[in-house]
């Protein structure tokens, strides 16, 4: 009689409490995904960077050629660091990037002309995800650039049968250039992707020209680091009444990059 019971009862508790209530299924919240949020990304490279173009301070004009076979003896020093925060198919963008050189030429067979440069360059966009997959992102963007210069041009001169005639001439300028672009990158493999970008801008505001394109190839370490090397060229086209500054800067970057 007591095991009848004991059976009885663990029925009545296996049963639904009501026999005309139907099943409940358990209600599951998905995991947000990796888009829901915010992904942060750093890099740091050394940039490696040659030059050519004409640099003029007041009435001195002069050819500037540093190619990149030559880059070790000119470059006096470089940064080069850029940032990524993206979520909700938005991104914000920057990069900074520094650069000291020096060179000399002979302009002519009885002149010549010394160069110092030390650049400080720096964007910062907003972009929009125009196309999104497992593998890659394109996205548009639009920002400013800007550049900022200080420029020292020592311009000599040896007449026959007279001294040499020395002349140095320093200036410094800074402006800023409205910009937009595109921007994809694509993951091709677990351990590897690519990545490019092409920028425009100027149009008279600061520059009358101004563009930047990039071009690179990642390795992933680990799911939050990244070694990098990439190729970057800027064209500048500023022209003010004592100055003139009409190059482009040129070569490869190396570097590490953090994802978090």
């Amino acid at each position: 009689m007591k095991l009848r019971t004991v059976l009885t009862s663990v029925a009545l508790l296996s049963a639904p409490a009501f026999a005309g209530t139907p099943d409940v299924e358990p209600v599951l919240t998905p995991a947000p995904s990796a888009s829901d949020g915010w992904e942060f990304r750093l890099a740091i490279y050394g940039p490696m960077m040659g030059m050519d173009g004409t640099v003029g301070v007041g009435p001195v004009v002069g050819t500037v050629d540093i190619p990149f076979s030559e880059i070790l003896e000119s470059l006096d020093g470089g940064f080069f660091s850029s940032f990524e925060a993206r979520g909700n198919r938005w991104s914000i963008n920057g990069d900074i990037m520094w650069l000291k050189m020096s060179s000399s030429s002979y302009p002519g067979p009885n002149s010549y002309l010394g160069f110092k440069q030390e650049q400080f360059m720096s964007t910062l966009t907003t972009g929009f995800e125009l196309y999104e997959d497992e593998s890659t992102v394109f996205d548009i963007f639009g920002g400013l650039a800007v550049t900022s210069l200080d420029v020292d041009v020592d311009f000599t001169t040896f007449p026959a049968l007279r001294p040499p005639v020395s002349r140095t001439i320093g200036g410094s300028e800074t402006w800023i250039d409205p910009i937009v672009g595109l921007r994809a990158r694509h993951r091709f493999a677990d351990n590897w992707s690519v990545f490019g970008s092409a920028s425009y801008g100027g149009f008279g505001v600061g520059s009358d020209e101004y563009w930047q394109l990039i071009g690179g190839i990642a390795y992933h370490m680990t799911e939050h680091s990244s070694i990098a090397l990439a190729y970057r060229g800027i064209g500048v086209d500023y022209r003010d009444d004592n100055f003139l500054y009409n190059t482009k800067t040129y070569g490869p970057n190396l570097g590490i990059m953090f994802r978090f």
